[in-house]
């Protein structure tokens, strides 16, 4: 044997040595585990976190006396995403909880029972989770429900039936970092029904029916990170609502019917970074209210009832995602619609299926956008100017809005046409990018349309967000907006009935234009009828669209009412809002006469009667518009007063001064004798009824003869009610 040989021999010697000490060294150390009291149920955890199947958990039985109809496990439980002792009662069609299960059990699941009334739960000492979620419960009854469930530290309520939380319905909880009330039918919650959940994370209150907030209810819950109210009814945020939520991080209010948030409403809330505020019916940018959230970086408006993004919107806000989708009412992006969000880099505005326009200098002071999407969308073009307003943009998402493939589009053309490597810019999905107009491009992808289509420069495409014809009452406003698309970038006029033409910002009262976009013309008369037009004009050329305008000229009708010789009454009616009606008023004068009588009438008034007007006169009655010193006049009606008659004569000559005096005399003095003659009589009576009193009155009372007291029925007694009768019964007989 070689010495080479020999020395693998040795070597493999070793190698078996070492392999039986490893051996020994494995044995001793199991041995040491289970003398030291590692039990079966450890094992099988650690075999739980190996065992997969198709890449899923398997649970494995766990060795204890389990409830009937319940399944024992160890076993993944949702939202703690940890290996726990679990008691699973779901889907036995339970009436009542289990009355015992395990001390050792982590986890108890009653979901998708049939429990109405929970009025006792077994004591379970190191219960940690609980799911009481899909079955029938209307009433918690018992106020210590969860008095021995200190250590469970998630609670699921959902999907039951619940109308109410009354006062301390969970104390005991101390430990609660999840409570999950969603899908219920709750309306009302009672002071302190969440007292003592100091710990608590996650509140979901999804779905429910609360109609307001109020802030107490989230006095006890200063750690809750969570808040989801969405899918409620709510129609309004009350100032400081969310005061003792200083550690809230995400609030979701969305699909309520939020129309008005109080500037205060998100005061405290400096931790906040996700706000959903989906569709609700916000009418605007809540911008007052959202600068009380500093750090906020995510916000969703989502299907709001937003008409137009107006300026300085969001300036300032330090967000990085903002969602304005679905919106069915957006129209315009305006000017800096976009402006001072330094941290932004996503912002979707995707199917809104009125968003016509975005102004060329939408975005301003964006440097760190990187997404648009834009698809779905009723757009005509996209700004070129986003190339150098958005020096980070990368990604576009035009697919799906009706491009008009001219000069507007000629940017895009130019960049689909270059290699991927050499544009900063990609519009995703550019196939779907489809031409809409002009007629002889209609259907074809954008990047497929040969340059010699488009030019550099076109005449301007007029956007009128007006309709052909308006029918206006007297006092109403009259607002036209009008925008337009074109190389280089058009102005706008407006061509008024009277022939002015305004092309600047302006407001003096009764006309005002804003941008040059918008023109507005406040309570118009019967001299404002007639046609307007939006005039947009560049270099190359102009276009106009125009409306006509009608004024109702009878807002409010005169009535006659009574008539006399001296005075008339008249009435109006008509379909005019009372708070208008101070806008009018009523004059008078004599058919043919200068001077005229003016009354002020208020919302209170319906009728007016005008005096001391003269007998068999023809009256002239109107009522009148007024705006400042112009007055238009609504509708006038003649009224004739009549003659004086003979018996009014008459009684003017005898009802004369002496008369008066003399027939006054007269009844003074009858008035005195009556009542001296009421004295007399009432003195008489009085000594009548004194005097027995004078006399002794033991011998007084001596002296009444018996029979004064008493008297035999002998002859029928009446009421002074029956006297009164009985004569005319004995006539009736007779």
């Amino acid at each position: 044997m070689s010495f080479r040989s020999s020395l693998m021999m040795v070597g493999c010697m070793n190698c078996y040595l070492i392999l039986f000490m490893a051996l020994q060294l494995t044995l001793a150390v199991e041995e040491n585990s289970t003398e030291s009291g590692q039990s079966t149920e450890g094992r099988q955890k650690n075999e739980v976190n190996n065992l997969t199947n198709d890449g899923e958990k398997q649970s494995i039985v766990w060795e204890t006396k389990c409830p009937e109809s319940c399944r024992c496990t160890i076993d993944l439980v949702p939202h703690f995403k940890r290996i726990m002792k679990t008691v699973n009662c779901s889907f036995s069609d339970l009436q009542i909880p289990p009355r015992k299960i395990p001390d050792a059990a982590q986890a108890f699941l009653l979901s998708g029972n049939k429990i109405e009334k929970l009025r006792k739960l077994p004591h379970v000492p190191n219960l940690e989770y609980l799911d009481l979620s899909n079955n029938e419960i209307e009433i918690m009854d018992d106020f210590y429900l969860f008095s021995h469930f200190k250590e469970v530290k998630c609670l699921l309520l959902n999907n039951n039936r619940l109308k109410e939380i009354p006062t301390g319905s969970f104390s005991g909880l101390l430990n609660l970092d999840i409570l999950d009330l969603s899908n219920n039918r709750i309306k009302t919650i009672y002071k302190h029904a969440f007292a003592g959940l100091n710990h608590l994370q996650t509140f979901n209150f999804e779905g429910n029916r609360l109609s307001e907030l109020d802030p107490d209810w989230f006095e006890d819950m200063y750690d809750v990170k969570e808040l989801i109210l969405s899918n409620n009814s709510l129609t309004k945020l009350d100032s400081q609502v969310f005061k003792s939520l200083p550690e809230l991080i995400s609030l979701k209010l969305a699909q309520n019917n939020i129309w008005d948030i109080h500037p205060n409403a998100f005061e405290g809330l400096k931790k906040l970074t996700l706000l959903d505020l989906s569709n609700n019916k916000l009418a605007l940018v809540p911008s007052k209210q959202l600068k009380m959230v500093p750090n906020l970086g995510m916000l969703l408006l989502d299907g709001n009832q937003i008409y137009k993004i107006q300026e300085d919107a969001f300036a300032f806000f330090n967000i990085t995602e903002l969602s304005l989708s679905y919106m069915p009412k957006l129209t315009i992006l305006e000017n800096k619609s976009f402006s001072n969000l330094p941290n932004l880099i996503l912002l979707q505005l995707h199917d809104n299926q009125e968003l016509l326009y975005i102004d060329n200098h939408a975005f301003y002071n964006c440097p760190l956008l990187k997404v648009l999407y834009v698809h779905n969308n009723k757009l005509m073009a996209l700004p070129a100017e986003l190339q150098t307003l958005l020096p980070s943009l990368e990604e576009i998402h035009l697919y799906h809005n009706p491009i008009r493939c001219d000069c507007n589009a000629y940017w895009i053309k130019e960049i689909l046409s270059k290699p991927a490597n050499e544009t900063k810019i990609i519009f995703k999905d550019s196939e779907k990018v489809i031409c809409e107009s002009p007629l002889n491009v209609t259907g074809t992808p954008v990047e497929q349309v040969l340059d010699t289509k488009f030019s550099k420069v076109c005449t301007p495409t007029s956007l009128p967000l007006f309709h052909d014809e308006y029918k206006l009452d007297l006092g109403e406003e009259l607002r036209l907006e009008c925008h337009a698309l074109g190389v280089p970038e058009p102005q706008i006029q407006w061509l008024l009935p009277n022939g002015s033409v305004l092309n600047t910002s302006v407001s003096n009262g009764k006309l005002e234009v804003h941008n040059n976009c918008t023109l507005i013309v406040h309570r118009v008369n019967g001299s404002d009828k007639g046609t307007y037009s939006c005039k947009s004009f560049n270099s190359v050329g102009f276009d106009i669209s125009s409306t006509a305008v009608k004024i109702s000229d009878k807002y409010i009708r005169l009535v006659p009412g009574p008539v006399s010789d001296d005075y008339i009454s008249v009435s109006w009616n008509g379909s005019t809002h009372p708070s208008m009606i101070t806008e009018y008023r009523l004059t008078y004068r004599q058919v043919g006469a200068k001077t005229t009588g003016t009354i002020h009438i208020g919302q209170s008034f319906q009728t007016y009667a005008v005096t001391r007007l003269q007998p068999s006169t023809t009256y002239e009655f109107c009522i009148i518009y007024m705006y400042d010193t112009e007055s238009y006049t609504i509708d006038c009606i003649n009224v004739t007063t009549k003659a004086t008659s003979m018996a009014n004569a008459g009684i003017t000559k005898i009802v004369d001064e002496t008369v008066i005096v003399a027939v006054c005399s007269i009844l003074g003095i009858l008035l005195a004798l009556g009542c001296v003659i009421a004295l007399i009589r009432k003195f008489r009576n009085h000594q009548d009824y004194e005097q027995p009193f004078d006399q002794d009155e033991s011998e007084s009372m001596t002296n009444i003869p018996l029979n004064s007291f008493y008297q035999p029925l002998n002859t029928p007694l009446y009421s002074s009610r029956a006297s009164l009768i009985k004569p005319f019964k004995a006539k009736d007989n007779y």
